[in-house]
């Protein structure tokens, strides 16, 4: 009896060492959405784990996060019911937050905003068509607001650069989505938080061109522009550009094309890059996004000429342009798909911060295992480089590999959705967003997925939220 007793008291003791729901919830998120280690990406909650564990940590803050890593764990075990748990606590993250935004000493937190952003990831990984996109841009609302209020004393902690940083992406991005214009009271709260880094940076420039490329579609949306030529001319100036961008970036921004005719794991064309870290390979992937988008305006507005009574465009260097444009997209969207071997975390980050084939880069890839003769900067090679190419073995490894999947969806989306993109492509691009869908627990990535089934072709910026309302607001007041 007595050996009964100290079994069930054993027994007992084990069940209380199991992680609670709570501690599952956050472990998840911090597994799937953080990456921490210095040498990888910046602005990706790198700051969180610290303010997450500390005494007393903010519940406006904690109980977003809990339900965000929830609904992702619900979605990736396909429990109904951890779910229903996490809807219920999105909606008291929700109360919680309005309750921080009434306050004029809470609103303005680093705890609040980054709850707002949290709020945002749940509406990706629940995803529901009109509700979701409805819910994502009053969380650009609300962000772009907080963001005000902080004004420039948010630039004086590094936290705080990072927080403006990442929102400033994501409000950048909800403009571009929705045609409106970028609110000028931030573009001047960037401009001013350039002071406060390196505002020569890629990411800068490309932000200042961003906005060019914003103007230039809701020009169009607006009709102010609506010349066929005018609307071209300006496409291709912009392109031209980020093409200049491209061409001329830093040692630390290059990456290693891999050549390879093995079948491999999340290679679609025959070669794969390797980036120094994901925050360089996602903005190599939003040039690409906006270049193909460029082109495929252009593209568009020439065969719109052709169809004219009499047809525009009908000399030959029209003829040529368009199948340059369309060479293009082509070819972004191949180097787009080469990003997700990394993304997935199948191979490690691009070691050295040298230029390509300078002896301190040789030396580090040597570290790793490639020999010289395994390295393809821009020429095939006639060996397979699996053999080279470590694969994820650690748990930071593990990390990248869920972190990066999310940022994945919108570029293999957009890759799927441009209208010369190759059938076989597409389906690898659908089949890629089924695999993230179902191993981090996104939902938005199975949505996609599906909408890439459809036989119809897309034009610029048609997304499954088409049908939903629009309500990104560029005012203070509106």
């Amino acid at each position: 009896m007595q050996s009964i007793e100290h079994s069930l008291s054993s027994t007992s003791s084990i069940r209380s060492l199991a992680p609670s729901i709570e501690d599952q919830a956050a472990s998840f998120f911090f597994a799937h959405y953080v990456i921490g280690n210095r040498n990888l990406p910046r602005g990706h909650f790198e700051y969180l784990p610290v303010m997450y564990h500390q005494p007393g940590v903010d519940q406006t803050l904690r109980i977003s996060l809990l339900a965000a890593g929830l609904a992702g764990f619900a979605n990736t075990v396909q429990s109904q019911e951890l779910m229903k748990t996490a809807g219920e606590w999105h909606v008291s993250a929700l109360t919680l937050t309005n309750t921080a935004l009434r306050s004029p000493t809470d609103a303005t937190k680093d705890t609040t905003l980054i709850a707002v952003l949290i709020l945002g990831i749940y509406e990706n990984l629940t995803y529901q068509v009109e509700r979701s996109f409805k819910s994502w841009y009053d969380h650009i609302n609300g962000a772009a607001t907080l963001i005000r209020l902080r004004g420039r004393e948010q630039f004086k902690t590094t936290t705080g650069l990072r927080i403006f940083q990442q929102f400033y992406g994501t409000i950048l991005l909800g403009c571009l989505q929705n045609k409106v214009p970028m609110p000028a009271d931030l573009v001047e709260l960037w401009a001013s938080s350039t002071n406060f880094f390196d505002g020569r940076t890629p990411g800068k420039l490309f932000s200042d061109i961003m906005i060019r490329f914003i103007d230039l579609n809701v020009a169009v949306k607006n009709g102010n522009l609506f010349n066929p030529d005018a609307i071209i001319a300006s496409a291709m100036r912009i392109d031209s550009e980020l093409l200049n961008l491209q061409t001329n970036m830093l040692p630390m921004w290059q990456y290693q094309t891999i050549f390879t005719d093995a079948d491999l794991d999340l290679v679609s064309e025959g070669f794969y890059h390797v980036y120094p870290d994901l925050w360089v390979a996602q903005m190599w992937n939003n040039f690409r996004i906006v270049r193909m988008v460029l082109n495929e305006i252009i593209r568009e507005q020439l065969i719109k000429g052709y169809s004219f009574n009499p047809p525009l465009f009908t000399a030959p260097e029209y003829a040529v342009q368009l199948q340059l444009s369309t060479d293009a997209i082509i070819l972004l969207a191949s180097e787009i798909c080469a990003t997700v071997r990394q993304h997935a975390g199948y191979i490690l980050p691009l070691a050295p911060l040298h230029p390509a084939g300078s002896e301190q880069a040789l030396q580090a890839w040597g570290a790793l295992g490639i020999p010289p003769s395994a390295l393809a900067c821009g020429s095939p090679t006639s060996k397979s480089l699996s053999q080279f190419v470590p694969q994820a073995q650690s748990l930071e490894l593990e990390s990248v590999r869920a972190s990066g999947c999310y940022y994945l969806v919108w570029p293999l989306f957009m890759v799927g959705r441009m209208p010369v993109c190759p059938n076989h492509l597409r389906l690898w691009v659908l089949n890629c967003l089924q695999y993230i869908g179902r191993t981090i627990g996104m939902q938005q990535a199975l949505t996609f997925a599906e909408a890439l089934k459809s036989p119809e072709r897309f034009t610029p910026f048609t997304t499954p939220e088409d049908n939903a309302p629009h309500v990104f607001r560029t005012g203070k007041d509106e």
